[in-house]
């Protein structure tokens, strides 16, 4: 972008930037090996020139005679190898403050690198970076995420951090979530597993469930009536999409970009504001206009790792057309890769020795539930 218009550059030092201008120039200046270097020659130009200026004010004719052709013989070759970079070199105030400036900018550059992009493009990065990360075949994965909640409508208010365990195979994975409340106890376990298969327990009920494995599954759709053998092949059907590394990355890509489902009879307003910076962290604010159904505004605030563009955080604050306002604010704070023997380790089997109740769901019952659910969205509706 500097290198493109020149005049910006002249424009930095002569002081006549907004405070925004002024941070965009700074960050190239930080990833522009050219720009820096010109950067460079017009400090070491301007401290001269102000020296020379100072020989004037004493009087010194012939000094600063000397001083104006040493000037003009270093604009002449200076012009030479960069005529646009020139255009304007200075003026009679603002020498001191410039050099000042463009030191203290010049100096922090080679040993704190900063992103030099727009906020969509930021967030775009990183959002890509974490599908990466995050289903990449062949890798076992840790991480960590502590969450608040309040007044998020469906949303139980309160504090909670959750453990995540994946086991990518080729095309599938399998995912192991443990959600502990602050006083360290378990509220939520949940087992997805390779076989298709699930293991599920809630403080709220008190009992573990474990759905049959797929083969297992399919198995038994030919003992089935029609009504059910339809709904627990769509129950299967689901169940692959919701395994599937590729569809999770593709259904990520579309949650943070694609058009609102929320929405009918149109588009939802999306729009990225400018990024603001604390220290290596960047955040994004992301603004969407009716995001769902008795919802005005929703703001999403990002805070991205400047260095490796990581997730760290997002807070969204929701604005409802009662006039309530909730926030859900999440913290990634651990990324990890681990090994096979590390995932396995993290298996709730403990949760079926623990006296729990526990409830074996049959084929039969993944049909009858489809169905149920299946009612329930169309009496909604």
């Amino acid at each position: 972008m500097v290198c493109s218009d020149p005049i910006l550059l002249q424009r930095f030092f002569d002081d006549e930037l907004d405070p925004s201008q002024v941070d965009v120039i700074a960050d190239h200046l930080q990833t522009c090996d050219e720009c820096r270097g010109e950067a460079a020659r017009t400090v070491s130009l301007r401290t001269f020139v102000q020296d020379q200026l100072g020989a004037e004010d004493e009087g010194e004719e012939e000094a600063t005679a000397q001083a104006l052709a040493a000037i003009r013989a270093r604009v002449v070759a200076q012009e030479t190898a960069r005529p646009r970079l020139l255009l304007r070199w200075w003026r009679e105030t603002w020498f001191a403050a410039a050099a000042v400036l463009v030191l203290a900018l010049i100096i922090p550059i080679s040993f704190l690198p900063l992103l030099v992009a727009s906020p969509g493009e930021i967030l775009e990065e990183a959002e890509e970076r974490g599908r990466a990360w995050m289903y990449q075949p062949g890798k076992n994965l840790h991480w960590q995420v502590d969450t608040s909640a309040q007044g998020i409508k469906g949303v139980r208010d309160g504090r909670w951090r959750t453990f995540f365990w994946r086991s990518n195979a080729r095309t599938s994975f399998a995912e192991i979530s443990r959600q502990i409340d602050p006083a360290g106890r378990t509220e939520f376990v949940y087992w997805q597993r390779h076989d298709g298969g699930s293991v599920n327990y809630h403080a709220r009920t008190g009992r573990v469930e474990i759905s049959p494995s797929t083969s297992a599954a399919r198995e038994a759709l030919p003992t089935l009536d029609t009504p059910l053998r339809q709904a627990l092949q769509a129950h299967l059907t689901a169940r692959s999409l919701r395994s599937s590394l590729d569809v999770n990355r593709r259904r990520d890509q579309e949650r943070v970009h694609g058009r609102s489902v929320w929405v009918s009879g149109g588009e939802t307003v999306f729009s990225r504001g400018f990024l603001d910076r604390f220290g290596s962290t960047r955040r994004i604010t992301v603004t969407k206009e009716n995001p769902m159904p008795h919802a005005l505004r929703a703001v999403h605030e990002y805070d991205i790792d400047g260095d490796t563009l990581r997730l760290l955080r997002l807070k969204t604050t929701i604005t409802y057309a009662d006039g309530t306002t909730g926030v859900h604010d999440s913290k990634w704070v651990l990324f990890r890769e681990i090994t096979p023997a590390e995932f396995a380790a993290q298996q709730p089997n403990e949760l079926v020795n623990r006296g729990f109740p526990v409830v074996h769901l049959t084929p039969r019952d993944l049909a009858e539930r489809m169905i149920a659910s299946t009612n329930r969205s169309n009496t909604t509706e």
